[in-house]
């Protein structure tokens, strides 16, 4: 993984499985290239398939689901902010152009400039520690110049991407409950100050962060458990506890039983 002012950028390789599938958040705007597999994205009531080759847009705060899929699912991933991206345009002159993107996302299919462009990257990124911070900052903003050739309407795109937002809350922490992230982070990365994250929050949830949160959790927990076929021990971590035990004591003040009564009491009722 390559840190940079304003941008992250790193090789994602999965080997052990066929399948990897999950619930994601984009928390920056990113670029998602696939260099061996397929990659199924599900936005905005939209599925969008990636195979080999081909390069994804994603705006800031997109909530996915995704399916890889390949052995191997070999992809590489840009995570830029608002400032690298008001940089790259502000360093490039580009023709305004009417058309205006259809689709919060953009898809660029296979080309042999842009599949040279992203190769060129991997030497740099597996030997990150010998190279300079300059070079791949270079090297991203020469991606996105390839990007731009392929649709006039980018860098008016881009500059949209860049422009403070705020993400539906309920949508959001509907996504993001189990995630064992602090409060102040999930107001961050939902585009809102703390103190209307969680004005906000009441007004639309009647409670606190903490207090919903905490109940989702235990929710999904006993969901797991009595219909997922899942053992306490094996999920706690999953839904967003750090310790058994007090998942275990939390568990038992809310349902008035302990977890591992969940699957024969289900069977009762």
């Amino acid at each position: 993984m390559v840190e940079l002012d304003g941008a992250t950028i790193l090789e994602s390789c999965h080997d052990g499985h066929y399948e990897v599938r999950g619930t994601a958040y984009t928390a920056h705007h990113e670029i998602l290239h696939v260099v061996s597999g397929n990659c199924k994205l599900h936005i905005a009531h939209t599925t969008i398939e990636i195979s080999a080759g081909e390069t994804m847009l994603i705006p800031k705060q997109t909530i996915l689901k995704y399916l890889k899929t390949g052995r191997p699912y070999r992809s590489l991933l840009f995570f830029l902010k608002d400032e690298f991206l008001l940089e790259f345009l502000k360093n490039n002159e580009f023709q305004n152009s009417l058309t205006k993107p259809t689709t919060p996302f953009m898809v660029f299919g296979q080309s042999e400039m842009l599949t040279s462009a992203f190769q060129s990257m991997l030497p740099y990124i597996r030997n990150s520690s010998s190279t300079g911070k300059a070079l791949f900052k270079i090297k991203t903003f020469e991606i996105l110049i390839n990007l731009s050739q392929y649709t006039k309407s980018l860098p008016s795109f881009l500059s949209d991407m860049a422009k403070p937002s705020k993400i539906d809350l309920r949508l959001f922490m509907e996504t993001m409950y189990s995630k064992k992230i602090p409060i102040k982070e999930l107001a961050s990365l939902s585009g809102r100050s703390l103190s209307s994250f969680k004005r906000e929050f009441r007004e639309i949830f009647n409670t606190s962060p903490f207090k919903w949160i905490k109940e989702k959790r235990l929710e999904l927990a006993h969901d797991l458990i009595a219909y997922g076929s899942k053992k306490p021990m094996e999920i706690y971590l999953e839904v967003g506890f750090e310790d058994y035990s007090h998942f275990s004591k939390s568990y038992k003040t809310h349902f008035g039983y302990l977890p591992s009564h969940t699957t024969r009491i289900a069977l009762e009722i």
